[in-house]
């Protein structure tokens, strides 16, 4: 039975491009539809890390260049820096490049296709309050703050959508999420009570504050957190290019 697409359900072309023998079989990509805009989040292509780096080399340079970062990170780019794995369509629309823990592989693909969700993070001692997005699964939670990304949201004159690229050990996702009113007015509500506009002595007593940076000041820093019911909470660092200086990223 021939795959059809979860946005427009229309039947999937398989997109294949041959080894160095010439072997068809050599590569294999997922599949890819001719449809312009997202409706619900879905996978674009899907294929093995090698054959991403086949067909894109420069994710090779992506590899090097964050080599020495953590391994859970978040980077800014557009859909147009990897043409030989992005479908044209997407070019104009943002993409963040996310790389995950290898133990992370089982849930990928469960990952890539789940909808973003806006909400707010507080740090440990309750001092500072950020806007997050935020893929939200039973038992695991992973996430990363907007700040610096905003960019990457489309205009009233872009797609409704953004890309992402997730590599996790051997595995490769090039997935598309919508930007729909309801997105936008979640991320609305989210800043009014976040980042600039977040005042923390209106939300907490003295004492709570007290007790907040005290448990902050004993406790580890760490991307990983585990909740009470099991649930593990990871918060991707993020890497925003610095502008002019030929791509060079820092840590947002």
């Amino acid at each position: 039975m021939q795959e059809r697409c979860v946005f427009c359900d229309a039947p999937l072309q398989l997109r294949v491009q041959a080894g160095d023998s010439g072997n068809p079989e050599d590569i294999e990509l997922g599949y890819a539809c001719a449809c312009t805009v997202a409706r619900q989040s879905g996978v674009l292509v899907r294929c093995a890390l090698q054959q991403a780096l086949y067909l894109e080399p420069d994710l090779m340079g992506c590899l090097h260049a964050a080599a020495t970062l953590p391994e859970a990170s978040i980077f800014s780019y557009r859909g147009g820096d990897f043409p030989g794995i992005v479908p044209k369509m997407f070019h104009d629309s943002g993409l963040w490049l996310v790389r995950l823990p290898a133990f992370l592989q089982p849930r990928l693909e469960e990952l890539a296709i789940t909808r973003l969700e806006a909400t707010v993070v507080q740090s440990a001692d309750l001092l500072s309050a950020r806007t997050h997005l935020e893929w939200k699964l039973p038992e695991l939670e992973v996430h990363f703050p907007l700040s610096g990304f905003d960019h990457l949201l489309p205009g009233h004159e872009d797609k409704p959508c953004v890309l992402f690229l997730f590599l996790c050990a051997g595995s490769a996702l090039l997935t598309v999420h919508p930007v729909d009113e309801d997105f936008i007015f979640s991320l609305q509500a989210c800043g009014m009570g976040s980042d600039e506009n977040y005042r923390p002595n209106r939300a907490w007593t003295d004492e709570d504050l007290d007790n907040a940076a005290e448990e902050a000041s004993s406790g580890e820093p760490g991307l990983f957190q585990i909740w009470d019911d099991g649930t593990l909470d990871l918060e991707l660092t993020g890497f925003i290019p610095r502008p002019h200086e030929g791509g060079d990223i820092e840590p947002d």
